[in-house]
């Protein structure tokens, strides 16, 4: 590739020319990656991506190892290291990092709160004309989550309809911290509205409440008014007189 293509890959990247590697490079990582006879599927092709917000620097490759381990529905998973307001750019950087994930790559999230990335995911991500990412989900990383134990956690935000949300609200944000492998495991129910974020966090059975297929809820907003009127009327199970599962509320305030 020349210097100047690589240049302009650069800018579009968001990242310093010298970070970059040439594709025409014979140990180029990016070439490496999609020759390989298991290569990753085109970034362009794939269904909704779960965008990961890193809050910290200080994420050992071994956490992310956990991640990818426990990712056996091979839900896509993207890390936003970009925020520039143009959507080219910023999802050039995602394809960046889906194409190498052991890459360097940039920290703009660092020090950001929940708060601050459920606005980003609203305004930039869930309504992206360009790609289109997870309606109602994210997963972001601090520095609570590295240090948790006996198991190492995740965090999820979402949005989902949910026990005690009157259809005519407006999107209400549920932040959940999580195990990783069971972060991993409620991810496609809580983007399908199988299962609510209630029922996540309280880590009880996913109560199989019958939702319309989402080509006929039309956009999400009308898959989470459909939700929340199925949910209606009904006592929430971790509230019920004499159950388990309140004791386990994952849930933060």
């Amino acid at each position: 590739m020349a210097a100047g293509g690589t240049r302009h890959q650069a800018e579009l990247h968001g990242m310093n020319e010298h970070d970059m590697v040439s594709l025409d490079a014979p140990d180029g990582r990016i070439a490496e990656a999609l020759q390989r006879e298991d290569a990753r599927r085109d970034f362009n092709q794939l269904p909704d991506c779960y965008p990961i917000f890193c809050l910290t620097e200080n994420i050992p490759k071994t956490y992310w190892s956990q991640i990818q381990e426990h990712n056996t529905g091979d839900q896509p998973l993207v890390e936003i290291t970009s925020i520039d307001p143009d959507d080219q750019a910023m999802l050039g950087q995602c394809e960046f990092n889906y194409l190498d994930p052991d890459a360097v790559k940039p920290m703009p999230c660092v020090g950001w709160t929940i708060e601050a990335c459920y606005d980003f995911f609203c305004k930039r991500l869930s309504t992206c004309s360009v790609k289109r990412f997870t309606g109602f989900t994210f997963l972001a990383i601090d520095d609570a989550c590295l240090a948790a134990s006996p198991q190492q956690e995740i965090i999820i935000g979402s949005d989902a309809g949910d026990y005690h949300e009157k259809p005519e609200d407006p999107p209400k944000l549920k932040i959940i911290r999580l195990p990783i492998h069971e972060a991993m495991e409620s991810l496609a129910a809580l983007e399908c509205q199988s299962s609510s974020p209630g029922e996540i966090a309280h880590r009880t059975p996913f109560v199989a409440t019958v939702m319309p297929p989402p080509i006929f809820a039309g956009t999400g907003d009308k898959a989470r008014m459909y939700k929340r009127e199925a949910l209606s009327g009904i006592p929430a199970p971790w509230e019920m007189e004499g159950g388990e599962w309140g004791k386990d509320d994952k849930m933060e305030e």
